[in-house]
């Protein structure tokens, strides 16, 4: 019984498809309106659309000690003044953390620049040259804006994270950055505030506590000093007091002789005090040196900027593909339809 039915059913089947095929290839004249509709709307797409403008930069995060750097930060450790291996701090993930945080971006943003011959802030730039608006934000930092201020900030900061790029594709300490834009002199001058402020804070917050350290111990070196100067100026004013017995050779009293011998003796202890703080202050700078991190800009943003624009063929294949697909689909139901209505 399948066999019987097989061969007609096979046969309606190919005579439906070419059916349809001769439909569709009698309506060749709509294909080319289609067409020539989607290109044209692509066309006027292409115009109206800019080039985009990329900056570029490379920095490298030196983050290995010296053999010789070494030796002194375990000699330094004996006197309290190690702060620990150098290399956990120093690595590629923190800094493109930092390029890529709210906190980063919003202070850049709101720095003043000369962008275009104009002096603004980076964020009414943005505004003027990429989003071709003319609202102008007052506050001077991020920290006074208002609602509405944070708001439009909002959505400037998403626009600006989108169009910032920065990997370590080797994860070797060298980091790529990136800025596109519609505008050539934002996209230069953005990413070359941003590094440098990055990485000042980046170095700054690295060797804080080495800092902070190096500035107890100077204090303390200096209070040190001025006792040390205060008992030298006591002995002093004791001998120019008591110079007279001295030179006639009289019978000192022993209370005086006393007096005399504690300010020697605590001269002597401030002196050697004195020159331990020194050494502290010494091993304390040289901490600092050791725990600074070092970010070198080794290709700086520089003109002319790469120009990527959109290509056309792309899209004027991708119009094409659509116009086929969508008007072929229209014409199938249509003839679906007519031909159900007709039985």
């Amino acid at each position: 019984m399948q066999k019987q039915h097989s061969g007609p059913t096979l046969k309606k089947a190919i005579l439906t498809v070419w059916d349809y095929a001769a439909m569709l290839l009698r309506k060749w004249w709509l294909y080319l309106l289609a067409i020539g509709l989607f290109c044209g709307l692509t066309f006027f797409y292409l115009s109206l659309q800019k080039p985009s403008y990329q900056s570029s930069c490379t920095i490298m995060i030196n983050n290995e000690s010296s053999s010789t750097m070494s030796a002194l930060q375990q000699f330094a450790g004996q006197f309290g003044l190690g702060g620990g291996s150098s290399g956990g701090g120093l690595d590629s993930e923190k800094v493109i953390e930092l390029l890529s945080s709210r906190s980063m971006l919003m202070q850049v943003l709101f720095k003043q620049a000369e962008v275009a011959g104009k002096q603004d802030k980076l964020i009414n730039h943005y505004n003027r040259l990429v989003k071709e608006s003319d609202y102008s934000f007052v506050a001077t930092k991020y920290s006074e804006v208002d609602t509405k201020e944070a708001y439009k900030s909002k959505a400037i900061y998403e626009e600006v994270r989108r169009s910032l790029s920065a990997s370590d594709p080797r994860k070797n300490g060298i980091i790529r950055t990136g800025m596109n834009t519609k505008s050539e002199e934002f996209s230069f001058v953005f990413l070359e505030e941003l590094i440098d402020h990055v990485i000042d804070y980046y170095v700054d917050k690295s060797s804080a506590q080495q800092r902070q350290a190096l500035t107890y111990i100077e204090t303390r070196k200096d209070s040190v000093k001025r006792a040390l100067d205060n008992a030298d100026f006591a002995l002093k004013s004791w001998y120019d007091k008591n110079l007279s017995k001295i030179r006639a050779r009289t019978t000192i009293s022993p209370q005086l002789q006393l007096e005399s011998q504690k300010l020697q003796r605590k001269i002597d202890f401030l002196g050697v005090a004195y020159e331990e703080a020194i050494r502290n202050a010494e091993f304390a700078q040289m901490n600092l040196l050791m725990h600074t991190p070092v970010l070198q800009i080794i290709d700086p943003p520089k003109y002319p900027l790469d120009v990527h624009q959109k290509i056309p063929w792309v899209y004027y294949g991708c119009a094409i593909f659509m116009a086929v697909v969508l008007l072929s689909f229209f014409l199938i139901i249509r003839k679906l339809v007519k031909d159900a209505l007709s039985e």
